[in-house]
């Protein structure tokens, strides 16, 4: 059992953040979402926007459904959602891993009762990935210098 999420309207999360854009088939909104990077036993942070993608204004009252999966499993589902200024913060359970998390969003429209306005029916999809960590750049940093010794011992000089 997933435990509950939580929604709230302003980011507090100030780490490193993972930025991706998404448009709508139309080319009329446009999603960000911003999250920090996918850490095992922390919770995922995940930012929501919503733009009118030619003015780059928020959208106000967008109605969308919030899937996060982490290795196939959901971290966080929430569905029926409503973004009064069409900026929302969603936090996820624990992760398991530092494995990338896939964000599906489901556009429901625009409007504060249905019959909606705009896109509907649309899914945005965004993976966030792991930040590369020290131990990958000591590894490269390494593997370059066994390279240059290699190549200056076993090569003949001319």
């Amino acid at each position: 059992m997933i435990p509950p999420a939580f929604a709230q309207e302003n980011n507090t999360d100030t780490t490193q953040i993972t930025n991706v854009e998404k448009f709508s088939k139309d080319g009329s909104i446009k999603v960000y979402v911003d999250s920090n990077p996918p850490k095992g036993g922390a919770p995922l942070t995940i930012n929501l926007r919503f733009t009118d993608a030619n003015t780059g204004y928020d959208i106000p009252h967008i109605n969308y459904d919030l899937v996060a999966l982490q290795n196939g499993s959901p971290v966080l589902t929430q569905l029926g959602l409503y973004a009064q200024s069409g900026v929302a913060q969603h936090i996820t359970a624990a992760l398991e891993t530092d494995n990338h998390v896939d964000i599906l969003i489901m556009l429901h429209g625009i409007g504060e009762h249905s019959p909606y306005s705009g896109p509907q029916g649309e899914m945005f999809e965004a993976r966030i990935v792991p930040e590369f960590g020290p131990i990958v750049i000591v590894t490269l940093f390494v593997s370059i210098m066994v390279g240059l010794v290699l190549h200056k011992t076993i090569l003949p000089r001319t």
